[in-house]
């Protein structure tokens, strides 16, 4: 949020950008609501600055299980 001007130059200069959460926790230790929130919400921030959804994301730890996965598929952003 401190620097959408950085994230939007560098989406129009044609590299990729994917999630990798908002406060960096380990996702395989939160609840559903808070698997949610990191994945849903920093998707929502980073479609209004640069108008898409990312379609990678790369887990901080790699700690994913099942329930992480389930929340990626079913998941949408408005």
């Amino acid at each position: 949020l401190a620097h959408p001007d950085v994230l939007k130059r560098v989406y129009d200069a044609g590299h990729q950008i994917g999630i990798h959460t908002w406060s960096h926790p380990a996702m395989s230790s939160l609840t559903l609501d808070q698997q949610i929130a990191e994945i849903v919400n920093t998707a929502k921030i980073i479609k209004q600055i640069i108008g898409v959804v990312p379609t990678v994301w790369r887990p901080p730890y790699y700690a994913v299980n099942d329930d992480v996965l389930k929340v990626l598929h079913t998941n949408s952003v408005p």
